[in-house]
């Protein structure tokens, strides 16, 4: 699946793969963009608020800020719990600025998956430009 909207001025993309893995990409101007550790804190938040009722997320642990490869990360921990079984998560959240534009992009996986999709992640960030108004 596949989205790419906008909306409030923010650009979204949104990815999922066959493995359940998921990439966002969202794109704010530079002077209306969080600091990366505002930005992980609010969008872990939106998303426990969004999750279906039946799925029951855990506390989250960040670690970070920290300079990786041109973008400033900070990533974090957390289970999701359905039906008694709970299975670890990471979320890894990147921030680089191009031009006047701020992309932050989220990627997540569950820990049991991460060595199988580490390497589309560090792909897709290497490869990562914007040059265009949002």
């Amino acid at each position: 699946m596949t989205a790419d909207s906008q909306r409030d001025g923010v650009r979204s993309l949104f990815l999922e793969t066959p493995g359940q893995a998921t990439v966002a990409i969202q794109i704010y101007l530079a002077t209306e963009a969080l600091q990366i550790e505002d930005f992980a804190r609010q969008f872990s938040s939106n998303v426990q608020k969004e999750m279906p009722t039946y799925l029951t997320v855990g506390n989250s642990t960040f670690a970070g800020p920290e300079d990786v490869s041109g973008y400033t990360s900070i990533t974090e921990q957390f289970s999701i719990s359905a039906l008694g079984q709970e299975v670890p998560h990471i979320r890894f959240y990147k921030q680089k600025q191009f031009g006047n534009n701020v992309v932050n992009v989220i990627c997540q996986v569950s820990n049991e998956d991460e060595d199988f999709v580490a390497v589309g992640f560090d792909q897709l960030m290497s490869s990562l430009q914007y040059d265009g108004d949002r």
